[in-house]
């Protein structure tokens, strides 16, 4: 299923075994950058939003390369 964020596809979207929880998970070719935090945060929101409701949402990046400035951020 192809779960919209508004603006693009999301990469990843997972729901807890208990359906209370919901996971986007970001996959990045290369480093992680961190702008990639306010996108996944705009992709939590945006679902949170349109179908999550009262459920909590969580944020996962994904990278091949690590950026001490997301670390630090994050």
């Amino acid at each position: 299923m192809d779960f919209n964020s508004g603006c693009r596809p999301l990469d990843i979207l997972a729901i807890s075994k208990d359906e209370k929880e919901f996971l986007v998970i970001e996959l990045k070719k290369g480093r992680a950058s961190d702008m990639v935090v306010g996108q996944i945060q705009r992709y939590v929101g945006h679902i949170k939003k349109k179908l999550a409701g009262d459920k909590n949402g969580k944020g996962h990046i994904v990278g091949l390369e690590d950026d001490k400035k997301l670390r630090d951020v994050w």
